[in-house]
C-alpha cells in the first residue's frame, strides 16, 4: 500500500521506519507488515514530536490558540476535536500555502466513516437487543451528543463552513479520536499520531478461567458448536490503536463479614503480560513517540499492536469493530434472572428436559415494530447526516427487525434429548430461600467459553451453601472451592435455568440472527466493511452463542456430577 504524498511527507519530517511498512491485509483491510525478522524490543517506528496532533498542537495553532481562553470549560477531548476539524477543514480548502493544513497528506488518509457506538442510529442500538449493551449505546450516543453542543460555541467562533461545525461531523471527530489516538502522559486526550495509526489489534492472552469440575476432571474447556463464525477475520477490520486503555475494575461480595476476592484478581491475573504484541511511549529525551515489538515476526508478518483487554462491547464503543474469537469477551447475566433460577427452582431446566410435564418459567418480552436499517456516519466530506439503506425483505419484519416476540427456548436456543438424556433437575428443599450475596453487576457474566466468571461463580457458592458450612468452610468460599457436590449441582442448575431465561427473553434465535447476518453481508461490498448494523447483529449473536454455551457446561457438569454422586 503506496500513499506517495503521506510517505514522502513522513520521510521529509522525520518519520523513521524499522523493518515494516504499510500494506493492504487481509486481516483488517490495511495494517503493518514486517520486511525482515523483528525481535521483542525492535523499534518499530519513530515519530517526532512535531507531528503529532495534540492539544500542544492546539494551543500552538495562532487561530485556534488564542480562542482557546474563551473557552476554558472544554476539556482536552473537545479541544482536540475542535481542533481535528479545524485542520481538516484547511487541509480541504485545497492549495499548499499557509492556509493549507500542515498535517494534510496525513488527514487526507483518515477513514471518512466509522462504526462505533456512538455512530449507531436508533435502530442499530435496538438491534443490539440486550438491555445493557442498549443501554451502553444509548450513553455513548447522548454523551457524544453533549460534547458536540458544548463545543459548538468554539467551532462557530472559529467560523468553520457548516458542515464542520454539524453533529455528523462531531461524531466523526470523536470516532476519529477514539479509535486512533495515542496515550502521552501529559494529556488525558492523548494525541495522534501519523502511520503509527495503521497498526492492527491483537488481543492480549485471555483470562484465568476457574472450571467448577477442576477437582472431578482435568478437562478445562469444551468443544461447542458455533463458537466462533466463519466471518471472524473478516470483522477483525481496524486501522487504529490506542495506548493504556484498559477494562474497569470490578468489586468481590462479602460472607460472614469477610470481603472475599474479586473477580479481577484471578480472572484479569497478569500472567501472558509478557505475550502483548506491541507497546509504544512517548521518549521525552529525543522527542520521539516511540513503538516497540513485544513479541518475534517473521518476514511478510502482520504487525500488531495491543490496545489493552477488551470486551467485544468495549471494541465497538472505542474502535468501531469486535472480534467472534475475543478471549476477553464476556456475557454479562441480568441479576434477575439469576434470582429468577434460584428462586424457581429448576424449571427452565425441567422444561428442557424430554418428556416431562413441568411447564417453563413464563418470561415476558417486549416487541415494538420497525425495520432495522444498517447506517454509518458520514461525515466529510459531503453527507455529515450519514446513509442508510434497508437490507431488504423478510419472511417476517419482526425477525428481521429483531424487535418481534419469541417463543420460550426457540429455533437454534434449544436442547436436544441427546444434551440433556440423564440428567434430572437438582431437588431443592422446600424451606430453602437462597439468595444472591453482594454482587457488582459487572461481575454476573460468563466467559466466551461459557463458564461463570470467578465472582459470579463465587457468590452462587455461597449461596448453595448451608449457614453452618458458611461458617466452617468460610476458607473454602474465600478460595472458590467446592463446599460439596450437592451445593455445585444447585449452582450449575441455577446458572442453566438463568442461561435458558436470558435466551428466552431475547426476540430472535440464533438461526435467525444468522440468516439475516448473512444476508445483510452478501449485500455488503467486501471493501467497505461491516455496517453497524451488521456489528448490532454480529455482537447479540456472539452474546447468545456465550449463552448457549453456558447451558451446554451446565449440562456437561451436571451429568458428571451426578455420575459421581
Amino acid at each position: 500500500m503506496k500513499i506517495p504524498e503521506f510517505d514522502e511527507w513522513c520521510e521529509k519530517h522525520g518519520v523513521q521506519r524499522g523493518c515494516c511498512e504499510a500494506a493492504y491485509v487481509s486481516d483488517g483491510w490495511r495494517g503493518i507488515l514486517a520486511i525482515s525478522p523483528l525481535n521483542p524490543g525492535d523499534v518499530l517506528l519513530q515519530v517526532p514530536e512535531r507531528l503529532l496532533i495534540s492539544r500542544a498542537s492546539a494551543e500552538r495553532d495562532h487561530v485556534l490558540g488564542p480562542l482557546l481562553h474563551l473557552h476554558q470549560m472544554l476539556n482536552s477531548y473537545q479541544v482536540l476535536g475542535v481542533h481535528l476539524l479545524h485542520e481538516v477543514s484547511k487541509a480541504e480548502a485545497g492549495g499548499k500555502g499557509s492556509s493549507s493544513s500542515w498535517w494534510r497528506p496525513y488527514l487526507q488518509q483518515l477513514p471518512r466513516s466509522y462504526t462505533t457506538l456512538c455512530c449507531f442510529s436508533g435502530s442499530d442500538i435496538v438491534g443490539l437487543q440486550v438491555p445493557y449493551a442498549v443501554d451502553k449505546a444509548r450513553t455513548a450516543v447522548d454523551k457524544a451528543r453533549q460534547q458536540w453542543k458544548e463545543s459548538d460555541p468554539l467551532l462557530k467562533h472559529l467560523g468553520l463552513p457548516k458542515k464542520y461545525c454539524g453533529l455528523g461531523a462531531w461524531l466523526w471527530a470523536s470516532s476519529t479520536l477514539l479509535s486512533r489516538t495515542m496515550y502521552v502522559p501529559w494529556d488525558e486526550a492523548g494525541c495522534l499520531m501519523p502511520y503509527g495509526d495503521l497498526h492492527n489489534y491483537q488481543a492480549p492472552p485471555g483470562p484465568h478461567i476457574t472450571d467448577i469440575l477442576e477437582e472431578d476432571t482435568a478437562q478445562d474447556t469444551i468443544d461447542m458448536p458455533d463458537q466462533a463464525c466463519a466471518h471472524a477475520a473478516h470483522d477483525r477490520r481496524c486501522s487504529s490503536t490506542c495506548g493504556n486503555r484498559s477494562g474497569s475494575g470490578s468489586s468481590g461480595c462479602t460472607v460472614s463479614g469477610t470481603t472475599l476476592e474479586a473477580d479481577g484478581a484471578r480472572d484479569r491475573s497478569q500472567e501472558g503480560e509478557e505475550q502483548l504484541c506491541g507497546d509504544g511511549s512517548f521518549d521525552a529525551s529525543c522527542g520521539m513517540y516511540k513503538l516497540y515489538a513485544r513479541r518475534p515476526y517473521a518476514k511478510g508478518e502482520q504487525v500488531y499492536l495491543c490496545y489493552g483487554r477488551h470486551s467485544n462491547l468495549e471494541l465497538l464503543e472505542l474502535y468501531g469493530f469486535m472480534l467472534d474469537d475475543n478471549p476477553h469477551e464476556e456475557a454479562l447475566l441480568s441479576k434477575g434472572a439469576l434470582e429468577a433460577a434460584m428462586v424457581g427452582g429448576t424449571s427452565a431446566l425441567a422444561a428442557a428436559l424430554p418428556n416431562t410435564q413441568h411447564q417453563p418459567t413464563c418470561v415476558n418480552t417486549t416487541s415494538s415494530t420497525g425495520k432495522e436499517r444498517g447506517r454509518q456516519v458520514h461525515a466529510i466530506p459531503s453527507n455529515a447526516a450519514g446513509s442508510s439503506g434497508a437490507f431488504g425483505s423478510r419472511p417476517s419484519s419482526s425477525v428481521a427487525s429483531g424487535t418481534g416476540p419469541s417463543s420460550s427456548i426457540a429455533s437454534s436456543n434449544s436442547l436436544s434429548s441427546s444434551e440433556t438424556s440423564g440428567i434430572t433437575p437438582p431437588s431443592i428443599c422446600s424451606d430453602d430461600a437462597p439468595t444472591l450475596p453482594q454482587l457488582a453487576p459487572c461481575d454476573c457474566f460468563l466467559h466466551i467459553n461459557g463458564a461463570p466468571s470467578w465472582s459470579l461463580l463465587q457468590a452462587l457458592r455461597t449461596a448453595a451453601a448451608t449457614p453452618h458450612q458458611r461458617k466452617t468452610c468460610a476458607h473454602k468460599l474465600a478460595a472458590n472451592e467446592r463446599i460439596s457436590r450437592e451445593g455445585d449441582l444447585r449452582v450449575l442448575g441455577w446458572l442453566l435455568d438463568a442461561c435458558l431465561l436470558q435466551l428466552s427473553s431475547l426476540p430472535t434465535s440464533i438461526s435467525e440472527d444468522q440468516e439475516v447476518l448473512d444476508e445483510l453481508r452478501s449485500e455488503q461490498k467486501h471493501e467497505q466493511g461491516p455496517t453497524c448494523m451488521e456489528l448490532s447483529i454480529q455482537w447479540r449473536l456472539c452474546y447468545k452463542r456465550i449463552l448457549m454455551q453456558g447451558v451446554q457446561r451446565a449440562l456437561h457438569g451436571l451429568k458428571v456430577l451426578q455420575q459421581k454422586c
